[in-house]
């Protein structure tokens, strides 16, 4: 009778200790997704303001189209000018939102913001990516037997720690290659 309530007594301190460790966990994998999403958001916003100064240029040349033809063609009336400008930026303006939504329904997920993230920054080779593996499955009971939990979970904290001194930001932009924007500057300058 002693040993039966013992040992449901270890049983229930190991059922209380899972929950803590997997809030824990999740609280890990929760923070790895917070620096990736916010690396994310990070690396796109150049090019969503190159995108932006490209929309401009497009604007300028149709300002440019339009006052050309009011200059060669003398019979342009200030009617068909008045159609002509507007309509241009009109277009120009759909292009832009469809290729901005475009653009934005295709952005990188985390996982393949971890792997670029693990291409140009060598201290975080194969740690980012195998720890929201790891992390995921230990969450979802999809863990494999043969491997250690224990140690997936002490590399899940070694790489959180390694994240969180890579930046005080809490992105780690600056590991990322900046994209070259001198074409649309010196086409805006044009």
């Amino acid at each position: 009778m002693v040993t039966c309530l013992s040992k449901l007594a270890v049983e229930d301190k190991e059922a209380m200790e899972q929950p803590r460790e997997n809030d824990s966990l999740a609280s890990d994998l929760q923070e790895i997704e917070h620096i990736l999403g916010k690396t994310r958001r990070g690396f796109l916003r150049p090019y969503w303001l190159e995108g932006f100064m490209w929309y401009l240029v497009a604007l300028g040349a149709w300002l440019l189209f339009v006052l050309f033809c009011a200059a060669v063609l003398p019979h342009m009336t200030v009617a068909k000018l008045a159609i002509l400008l507007p309509g241009g930026i009109i277009l120009w303006t759909v292009c832009a939102i469809l290729l901005a939504l475009f653009s934005w329904l295709n952005r990188p997920s985390l996982l393949r913001m971890a792997k670029i993230l693990e291409h140009h920054e060598q201290t975080l080779r194969n740690d980012v990516v195998a720890s929201l593996d790891f992390a995921k499955s230990i969450l979802s009971d999809a863990f494999e037997q043969g491997a250690s939990e224990g140690l997936a979970r002490l590399h899940i904290t070694n790489t959180v720690e390694k994240l969180r001194q890579s930046d005080a930001q809490g992105h780690l932009v600056q590991a990322l290659p900046e994209p070259h924007v001198t074409p649309v500057i010196f086409a805006l300058c044009s």
